[in-house]
């Protein structure tokens, strides 16, 4: 049985980098209001802020990819 891929749906912990051990250190300096706002964001969705970004970034990659796959079809269709 294999894990779902992506950060889909409300409550799913596995995707393509939620499963893997971190081991990683990133630092960000951002302004104070924009870390109010992420941990805002993070504690209305019950997450970490780790997780939180993690969901987020994951959640758009998915859909950069969804929509390049979809053009790549309409192109294909178009061509035939």
């Amino acid at each position: 049985m294999t894990a779902p891929v992506g950060f889909g749906s409300i409550g799913r912990r596995w995707g393509p980098f939620g499963n893997m051990k971190k081991t990683e250190t990133l630092n960000l300096r951002v302004s104070k209001e924009f870390k109010r706002r992420l941990q805002e964001e993070a504690k209305k969705e019950h997450r970490s802020v780790t997780n939180y970004l993690e969901f987020a970034l994951t959640g758009l990659w998915e859909r950069r990819v969804s929509t390049a796959e979809d053009a790549e079809l309409s192109k294909k269709k178009t061509r035939s």
